[in-house]
């Protein structure tokens, strides 16, 4: 017996990643409410992560820790705007 494929819209994928970098809701309690195994909110957040990194990675002369630094404060902003979006 196969299991059916679950496609998610690029929407609901940044949903998720955002409440996952938001820290509000433990991994088990957003595998719950979204029904998306741990292993994929786990590689959907890592992705997002590295995507903002790589959009700075035009500063050569920084640092692997500095661009982290940069990227969390990024989606630290990311995550503060779609919050006043959404009240």
């Amino acid at each position: 017996m196969s299991k059916k494929q679950n496609y998610y819209t690029a929407s609901k994928k940044s949903k998720i990643v955002i409440a996952a970098i938001e820290g509000k809701l433990t991994q088990a309690q957003l595998t719950s409410e979204y029904g998306v195994p741990p292993t994929q909110i786990k590689a959907w957040k890592q992705t997002a992560l590295q995507a903002i990194a790589d959009a700075f990675s035009n500063v050569r002369d920084k640092d692997k820790k500095e661009k982290q630094s940069l990227s969390m404060l990024c989606l630290k902003k990311l995550v503060d705007l779609k919050r006043n979006y959404l009240s």
